[in-house]
C-alpha cells in the first residue's frame, strides 16, 4: 500500500503528466539560448521563493501573507500553485487562513479561497483531490478541484492536538480512493497513520516513526523522513501489516547533522532529496525576519550529502517542493 516513487527526472521530463513535467528543468525561460533554470519553490513562515539548485539563486514568489505552507498546482502546465497561508501561529490576532492562487510567471497573487482548517500545515493534490492537514482542528480536510469545495464524509478521521498532524500522502489505493497516510509529530516519538476519510478509520496506525519527524516521501519500498528532533534525514520502513498492530518498523540513518538541528521540508527530484535545515528556536521567532534556513541535496544513490546552501528565507522554512514539476513532488 505505498505508491511506487517515479524513477527519475529523465522519466518526469520525457513523459507528459496531469501536471507539467517539464517544468524542474524548464521553469522559467532561459535568456538568449541559455539552459532555463532547475529551481524548487520554498514556503516558509516570511516568503514563498524559487530555489535554483545549480546557481543556489533563489526569487522571491509572493510574501506578505503570514506563513506559507503547503503548495500544490493549479493547472495542467505548472504556472499556477495554491498554497496555504495563515497567520503566525504565536497567538495570532486573527484566525483566516485561505489558499492563494499565485502566479508563477508573473510572481503575482490571482485569487484567494477561504479555507475551513485552523493552523494549517500540510496541502496535497491527487487528481481533482486536495487535502489539507487540519492541525489545529484535529484531523484532514479533503476539498474537490475545480471550485475547491468541501467533500463531505459521514465521519471525520480525527486527530488528537498532541498528535499534531503535519505531514500528508495519498496513498494510491483503487478500492479506498480518500485514504492519506498522515505523519503525525506527535510533539515527541512520531507516528505513521493510514486513515481512510470516507470512513474516519484508522487502517494502520505504526509507532516509532523518529522524534518530532517531518516529510513524508514514499521511497524504495519505505518513506523518506526527516527526523526534526534528531537533525537526520532517514529511511522508515514500516512492518509488514501480518506482523499486527504492536509491531515496529525499521528506521535508517542516512544523514545526520552532528549540532542536531531541526528539519522541516523535503522532496525528492532524480535520486536526489531535498530538505530543509533550521536553527531550533521558539515559536514565537519562527516569522522573525533575521530567521534563515539551509537548503541541503542528498543522493539517495550514492549516499552522499551533495550540498548545503543557507537561503535568506525570512522565517522558519515549511516546505521544499517541486509543485511545476508534478502534483506528486511532496509524496512520491
Amino acid at each position: 500500500s505505498i505508491p511506487a516513487s517515479p524513477a527519475s527526472l529523465a522519466t518526469r521530463t520525457h513523459k507528459r503528466t496531469d501536471v507539467n513535467a517539464d517544468a524542474y528543468a524548464s521553469a522559467g525561460a532561459g535568456v538568449d539560448g541559455d539552459p532555463p533554470p532547475r529551481r524548487l519553490i520554498l514556503a516558509s513562515h516570511g516568503r514563498l521563493m524559487w530555489f535554483d539548485v545549480d546557481t543556489h539563486k533563489t526569487e522571491v514568489i509572493h510574501e506578505g501573507r503570514g506563513v506559507y505552507y503547503g503548495v500544490f498546482p493549479a493547472d495542467a502546465r505548472g504556472d499556477h500553485v495554491w498554497v496555504v497561508s495563515r497567520p503566525h501561529n504565536w497567538r495570532p490576532k486573527e484566525t483566516h487562513e485561505a489558499l492563494l492562487l499565485i502566479d508563477l510567471r508573473a510572481n503575482r497573487l490571482v485569487r484567494e479561497v477561504a479555507i475551513p482548517s485552523h493552523f494549517t500545515h500540510d496541502a496535497v493534490r491527487s487528481g481533482d483531490a486536495v487535502f489539507l492537514a487540519n492541525t489545529g482542528g484535529g484531523g484532514v480536510i479533503e476539498l474537490r478541484l475545480p471550485d475547491l469545495t468541501r467533500v463531505q464524509h459521514p465521519r471525520e478521521t480525527t486527530f488528537t492536538l498532541k498528535e499534531h498532524v503535519n505531514t500528508l500522502a495519498p496513498a494510491g489505493l483503487p478500492d479506498r480512493p480518500h485514504a492519506v497516510w498522515a505523519l503525525l509529530h506527535n510533539l515527541g516519538p512520531s507516528k505513521l497513520v493510514l486513515a481512510d476519510l470516507a470512513t474516519g478509520e484508522r487502517l494502520r496506525e505504526i509507532q516509532g516513526v523518529g522524534n518530532k519527524a517531518h516529510g513524508l516521501v514514499p521511497w524504495d519500498g519505505g518513506f523518506l523522513i526527516l527526523n526534526s528532533g534528531e537533525g537526520q534525514l532517514c529511511k522508515f520502513i514500516p512492518p509488514r501489516e501480518e506482523e499486527g498492530p504492536e509491531a515496529r518498523g525499521e528506521l535508517e540513518v542516512l544523514w545526520s547533522d552532528p549540532s542536531k538541528t531541526f528539519m522541516k521540508g523535503l522532496t525528492v527530484v532524480d535520486h536526489v532529496a531535498y530538505f530543509g535545515i533550521a536553527e531550533f528556536g521558539d515559536r514565537s521567532t519562527r516569522d522573525s525576519s533575521e530567521k534563515t534556513a539551509d537548503v541541503a541535496a542528498f543522493d539517495l544513490r550514492s549516499r552522499t550529502l551533495l550540498w548545503r546552501e543557507r537561503v535568506e528565507t525570512r522565517g522558519l522554512l515549511n516546505i521544499v517542493a517541486a509543485p511545476h514539476v508534478a502534483e506528486w513532488s511532496t509524496y512520491r
